[in-house]
């Protein structure tokens, strides 16, 4: 297909979502320098996806004359009736295409941060960071402390997580904490997955930068003294199995769900490939009763006496860090003093004057502590996004409709994809059973 057969499909599907949305008629290239056709107010409303399911939409005022829209799904998490789990995949998906293929399903937002890259280095085996669980299964294990969204015996569940555990591999448990960790324990084993990997910005000709691997943040450190126990989901993926063993350290840890780096003075047993491996606790959870699960950002109220979190200085996220003081659109799940559950977008486009999203902060003072039980930061920016399907109506698509896909080369262009966004590797959805 040429470019310019590509260029003209776009445009149609840009001057369609503008006939459907009341907006002026843009071209998708001309969204690279300015996204003003997007900083429009909306009408405020309320509408019912399923009985006790409801969305509602409306316009937020900011002191400097600025503004944002939120969209707001809330739902109480005792109803029975409703299917409340985390999706995750190791492949990125569209939230839009979760639900067009999932009739079940009434809303879905993104969750977690994955591994990011724009380079053509291998993926890892699974994108999501740090805790990834997947139908009962740890697809990943944390390396660093984190708030994790749990199904845990059916319901939906947030609260922090510190990288460490004991797993049992053969006949074998093993005591573990991530490869974050500072307060390192003397003979712990530690536990490597894709968050401990280093992704960097770096300039590009085609759009203006793009994350690159550090490639030898992907591998363990070297130490006659360890051995580095990879671990992999089996050929049935049914459970979790000892995929590999290396002998001193110096694995790529990227080809496998995790890595154990274990000093040899603590293997008890003979370990070998093909070792089943299961989670016995998570830092302090049992992990049977985890169904599903994935990590994700700070505490919102952390943000009222601090500027700054040590998840702006995550190697894996890049070097662009997501919770500075700077608007951008946020994702957030939060439970009221009702015992409601919100999944939240607070949207913006960066390219604009006066809706360019909220900093934490303005989160923050949006979502008092006094007025929740819990609440937590989803990953930001140009990941965030919410879809909506009433149980009898069509999908929609909200945040970030100004998204554009970027070149790979020079022989390409920017293309809009607002209603789709960005592929993300999890989401939190609710559905009917």
């Amino acid at each position: 297909m040429s470019l310019e057969t590509i260029r003209n499909y776009n445009q149609r599907m840009a001057e369609e979502y503008c006939r459907q949305h009341g907006l002026d008629i843009f071209n998708p290239e001309m969204t690279v320098e300015s996204q003003e056709v997007f900083a429009h107010r909306i009408h405020d409303k309320e509408t019912q996806l399923y009985p006790g399911v409801q969305l509602r939409v409306q316009n937020i005022d900011l002191p400097d004359g600025s503004f944002t829209r939120s969209y707001d799904v809330l739902f109480n998490p005792d109803d029975n009736s409703l299917d409340q789990s985390i999706f995750t995949a190791n492949q990125p998906f569209y939230l839009r295409r979760l639900l067009r293929n999932n009739h079940q399903l009434l809303t879905a937002i993104n969750a977690g941060f994955f591994f990011l890259t724009d380079d053509v280095t291998p993926q890892p085996l699974e994108r999501g960071l740090n805790l990834v669980v997947r139908n009962r299964l740890p697809m990943s294990l944390p390396v660093t402390n984190r708030a994790a969204v749990m199904e845990y015996d059916g319901r939906l569940r947030v609260q922090e997580i510190a990288a460490r555990g004991i797993i049992q591999i053969g006949n074998a448990d093993v005591k573990w904490i991530g490869s974050r960790v500072h307060e390192m324990v003397n003979r712990d084993s530690v536990l490597y997955s894709a968050a401990s990997s280093k992704i960097q910005h770096i300039r590009s000709s085609t759009t203006g930068s793009r994350r690159v691997l550090i490639q030898k943040s992907a591998k363990t450190p070297e130490n006659p003294e360890m051995i580095d126990v990879a671990i992999s989901l089996d050929i049935q993926n049914t459970s979790m199995i000892v995929s590999k063993i290396v002998d001193g350290g110096g694995s790529d840890f990227l080809n496998s769900n995790f890595t154990l780096q274990i000093p040899k003075s603590n293997v008890r047993s003979l370990l070998k490939v093909g070792n089943r491996v299961t989670p016995l606790l998570l830092d302090e959870v049992d992990f049977s009763h985890i169904e599903s699960a994935i990590s994700i950002g700070p505490s919102i109220d952390h943000f009222i006496y601090n500027n700054d979190h040590d998840i702006n200085h995550d190697p894996s996220l890049g070097s662009r860090p997501p919770f500075v003081d700077r608007r951008m659109a946020r994702s957030v799940i939060y439970k009221d003093i009702e015992g409601l559950i919100h999944l939240r977008v607070f949207d913006g486009a960066p390219r604009t004057k006066s809706f360019q999203g909220l900093a934490p902060q303005e989160v923050a003072k949006l979502i008092p502590p006094d007025s929740v039980q819990w609440a937590y930061h989803l990953d930001p920016g140009q990941s965030s996004k919410l879809v909506t399907k009433p149980a009898e109506g069509k999908v929609e698509s909200f945040g970030n409709n100004h998204y554009l896909r970027g070149p790979k080369n020079v022989n390409q262009t920017f293309l809009w994809n607002g209603p789709n966004g960005r592929p993300v590797a999890s989401a939190i959805t609710i559905g009917i059973k």
